[in-house]
């Protein structure tokens, strides 16, 4: 069992690596020019796939070259497909305001448990899409689950209210997907598993 201290000690080690040192240092440069959601202070949907499509080659190209892993160590991506359980319900109860509050309160507690280098953005509506860099399928549930009971257990506090939130989450690693696009799709597919499963879970792909 990989524990999320473990997955971030892990990265940590890495960080005099000099190829995944630019990288880095690529990542944060291409933040902090992409466009946000105004709502939320995230990364909007263009501006996650334009750094994310980096790391995806970036991947790829290491898997070809496994002579290279040394020297390079960024061989492997997830996605985290987040998506708020009932939030149509949320604000007919207590309007698009309160939910406006909840969407700022979960991107702000999801960025409280990721990397610096790690993306997330606003994917569309109450759907949130995280980026982890170098995370394999069981660190990436490790974080999702982590992500899962975090949200679970920190109710929304409004006018003296509180509200309790949940998100199901679906998680995909790189495999054989031949992009991106394929990657998220995958994530989002198994996100549904959850929400059919009676959400506030976590599903991997």
């Amino acid at each position: 069992h990989v524990k999320h201290g473990d997955f971030l000690r892990g990265m940590k080690n890495q960080k005099n690596n000099p190829a995944l040192s630019r990288l880095k240092k690529e990542i944060r440069r291409l933040k902090g020019l992409l466009e946000r959601d105004e709502l939320t202070g995230l990364l909007n949907r263009r501006g996650f796939k334009l750094v994310l499509e980096k790391i995806f080659q970036e991947v790829h190209w290491t898997r070809r070259h496994p002579e290279k892993r040394k020297s390079v160590r960024v061989e492997s991506l997830a996605i985290l497909f987040l998506d708020i359980d009932h939030f149509k319900k949320l604000n007919d109860q207590y309007g698009h305001d309160v939910g406006d509050q909840a969407l700022r309160f979960i991107a702000r507690l999801i960025g409280d448990r990721l990397r610096g280098i790690d993306l997330v953005s606003r994917w569309g509506g109450e759907e949130i899409v995280v980026g982890l860099l170098g995370a394999n399928q069981t660190a990436a549930r490790v974080v999702a689950e982590d992500i899962r009971q975090l949200i679970a257990s920190s109710p929304l506090k409004v006018k003296g209210k509180k509200i309790l939130l949940s998100v199901s989450i679906g998680v995909a690693s790189l495999n054989k997907e031949r992009n991106l696009d394929e990657l998220i799709d995958k994530a989002d597919k198994v996100m549904y598993q959850a929400k059919k499963r009676g959400r506030n879970l976590v599903r991997v792909g």
